[in-house]
């Protein structure tokens, strides 16, 4: 007899929401004239110490533009300029549904200021039952403990969990502890994987 799903995780970025963070840094090295291998450089000295939540996103952006050299307050206006976070339509749909039979969560890399702009209006966060950002857990993906985490909060079996994300690494620790994983390309196929877990959409 196949293991009834108890519970669905979302990452948000790609699958929930249209905008990645690659275009908010395609934007401002355009907007700066900047090498982008050189802002990914620099980047990355910060990106993990922020996605958890050990800075805030005042001093990320310090930290960058300094490094960058570029004026501190038109980079900070202008990330959050680019910030604009589109929700796929098909996929809240999708959600909606979701929600009346299973446990829905978000489980998603994500830096404080980025997770205020995706859920103006609370248009994001009402869907889901739980949220797990990396910010405000202070681990991120792919790193393990972050989805024991999430077991642990919600007192379920790995094996009776869903997770969906786009980027396959990120599936790799949730299959390793029992999960079933979608790796997200379009709602469609979302969807079809989700009923061959017996999920019911």
């Amino acid at each position: 007899m196949a293991t009834r799903i108890k519970a669905i995780i979302f990452d948000i970025g790609g699958v929930v929401i249209k905008l990645r963070n690659g275009q908010i840094y395609t934007s401002l090295c355009k907007e700066f004239n900047l090498d982008y291998g050189e802002f990914a450089k620099i980047r990355k000295k910060y990106h993990k110490i922020v996605q958890t939540g050990k800075i805030s996103f005042s001093k990320y952006t310090t930290f960058l533009s300094r490094d960058l050299k570029v004026d501190k307050n038109k980079f900070r206006r202008l990330w959050l300029t680019f910030t604009k976070a589109i929700l796929k339509k098909e996929v809240v749909r999708t959600i909606i549904k979701l929600k009346k039979n299973y446990i829905l969560c978000t489980l998603t890399n994500v830096i404080s200021v980025n997770d205020t702009m995706r859920n103006k209006g609370n248009l994001l966060h009402s869907k889901f039952h739980f949220k797990f950002n990396s910010y405000e857990c202070g681990f991120a993906k792919p790193d393990i403990r972050f989805y024991k985490m999430v077991l642990k909060k919600l007192k379920i079996l790995a094996k009776e969990i869903v997770f969906i994300d786009d980027d396959a690494k990120n599936l790799v620790p949730a299959r390793k502890l029992g999960m079933k994983t979608i790796l997200f390309r379009d709602n469609y196929q979302l969807i079809k994987e989700l009923k061959s877990f017996g999920v019911r959409v």
